[in-house]
């Protein structure tokens, strides 16, 4: 009797749903990124912020140039490998890992960065203290952060990098019980300042919206997910999918 060997229709000619063919990587020329933040704490006094863990409008102008990046940890326990995910002084896509040294300073030494996307901690176990990762210095600037016992950050922002071209799918934002806000998405066309391009009002609940013809942001433009807030301690989330096409290539 023969043996058939059972592999995916899609190595045979067959098609499948484009999301799931995307995810397999098998869509030259195309990528998906999921964007997650929260925000702990947010006060009439300190709003508007955006939506990520170090709480205020995420410092944007600590990159006006490319910059050397610096991390530590809260804790002499976190010496695994911190992944950081952005992009190079051209606005490409750029990884790099480097090795904590608990609550020693670390930097990126000849690699620069233009935008931090988000931080993975991957060790044994998941980071023991706070995270977190400066510009200048060991003591400066903070733009990206992890929760002890997280392993990754959560920021709300994106930058599209150089060459590609953004298409903003969805969004949700969400606010704890009795708190009301109101969520902004913002967008930055590269040279430009930023414009609201979504708006909404949330109380106590989980607000959705897909759009029905995907946002489509030029390569270089920057997003940020901020919230209004009306009363103090208001505790909130948000997540946005995107698709990134390149913007030239063989077909």
């Amino acid at each position: 009797m023969a043996v058939y060997d059972i592999r995916s229709i899609s190595q045979v000619g067959t098609s499948e749903p484009f999301d799931l063919q995307l995810a397999r990587g098998q869509i030259p020329g195309h990528s998906f990124y999921h964007g997650i933040g929260a925000n702990p704490d947010v006060d009439t006094t300190t709003d508007p912020e955006t939506v990520w863990t170090e709480g205020g409008v995420y410092p944007w102008s600590s990159f006006a140039t490319a910059q050397v990046l610096y991390a530590k940890s809260a804790s002499a326990q976190d010496t695994g490998t911190l992944i950081i995910n952005g992009l190079d002084a051209d606005y490409n896509l750029q990884t790099l890992e480097i090795t904590l040294d608990g609550t020693n300073v670390v930097d990126t030494g000849s690699t620069t960065f233009i935008r931090v996307h988000n931080i993975l901690y991957t060790d044994g176990a998941a980071n023991a203290g706070k995270i977190t990762v400066h510009v200048t210095s060991g003591v400066g600037q903070v733009v990206s952060g992890i929760l002890a016992g997280f392993s990754k950050s959560l920021q709300a922002i994106y930058t599209v990098p150089a060459g590609y071209t953004g298409y903003l799918l969805c969004g949700d934002f969400s606010v704890n019980k009795d708190k009301d806000a109101v969520v902004e998405f913002y967008v930055r066309p590269f040279g430009n300042g930023f414009i609201v391009s979504h708006i909404a009002e949330v109380y106590q609940a989980v607000y959705r919206y897909d759009f029905p013809v995907p946002v489509a942001l030029a390569e270089k433009t920057d997003l940020d997910v901020r919230a209004l807030v009306f009363s103090d301690n208001c505790r909130m989330t948000a997540n946005f999918d995107l698709y990134l096409v390149k913007n030239k290539g063989p077909l």
